[in-house]
């Protein structure tokens, strides 16, 4: 794995370290946390890992993933620029360990943790990662989400109207879209990076017909005005995720007709039926060959 996971999609091999592993090939000092506004009391917190969505209100925060454990402080000083109150709610959109490593940090008696079921699960009896060889141990208990849904979660908080759906078989087994209705916002979590080819953990129950499915349910409860917040990426918006949908869709339809027609994986790559998406999404941590895989051992 690369040595940096600064803030760009090409650094993606950050999703799949454990804390000792990440803490040891980059040094988070250097780290910083910025964060823009997005609509509403809705703000966007990039650093290292995947993105945050942080609602501010009143009476608390709602965040949605918290990176890396030891960014914790530094993005609590971040949201100290936008709020003086506590964090209330951690919303994570799946098990992976650059959206849930600062749960323990944030979990402090004032914060709730919630995440869809198999979450919970996979952070409770670790697993492995296997196109990375990555062994991610299981969480400590302070970490472990502690209000669970299979399908749909509702709240309502802070002036938002807040759904979080669950997105089978997707980016994992456990994939979560949040969508802010009243403000127009849905964040995406891993099941999109924005201007790339996707990261897809088979290993975790994931699928590229199932990202593709969840990326369409979200496309269908969106307008043109709706701002998303891409896993990995800088803020997007329904166009561009629907030119994201393409290619999931263009991928899909170059690769299964030679899967079926029996075809090995390797006389696939060697076809190149990809070529032409290449240029455009090759260029971030997953590359071509990579994402054909994905496609290919997901049909």
């Amino acid at each position: 794995m690369p040595a940096k996971f600064i803030k760009t999609v090409s650094t993606v091999a950050a999703l799949l370290s454990v804390s000792a592993m990440v803490s040891a090939q980059q040094d988070f000092s250097k780290v910083e946390i910025t964060h823009q506004p997005v609509a509403g009391s809705i703000f966007m917190l990039q650093g290292s890992g995947g993105n945050i969505a942080l609602l501010v209100g009143e009476q608390g925060n709602l965040m949605v993933d918290d990176q890396y454990e030891p960014l914790a402080p530094k993005i609590k000083a971040a949201i100290a620029k936008l709020s003086q109150q506590p964090v209330r709610y951690v919303l994570n959109t799946h098990w992976h360990f650059d959206h849930t490593g600062g749960n323990a940090e944030f979990n402090t008696g004032e914060a709730l943790l919630i995440a869809q079921d198999n979450v919970r699960s996979r952070m409770l009896s670790g697993g492995e990662i296997k196109t990375f060889n990555a062994k991610i141990p299981p969480a400590k208990k302070e970490a472990l989400p502690e209000l669970t849904f299979k399908e749909r979660m509702q709240l309502y908080f802070a002036g938002e109207d807040i759904e979080a759906l669950a997105a089978p078989n997707a980016h994992t087994d456990g994939d979560a879209v949040v969508f802010f209705k009243n403000s127009n916002v849905v964040h995406m979590g891993d099941l999109y990076f924005k201007g790339v080819f996707p990261f897809v953990d088979l290993s975790s129950g994931g699928s590229v017909p199932g990202v593709l499915a969840a990326v369409e349910a979200a496309l269908g409860r969106m307008d043109d005005k709706t701002k998303v917040i891409p896993g990995h990426g800088s803020l997007s918006n329904k166009a561009e995720l629907s030119e994201y949908r393409d290619m999931l869709k263009a991928s899909i339809a170059a690769v299964a007709p030679l899967k079926k027609s029996g075809k090995s994986l390797q006389d696939v790559q060697a076809a190149k039926p990809l070529a032409h998406l290449n240029e455009r999404y090759g260029g971030g941590f997953i590359k071509p060959d990579l994402w054909l895989q994905f496609v290919y051992q997901s049909l």
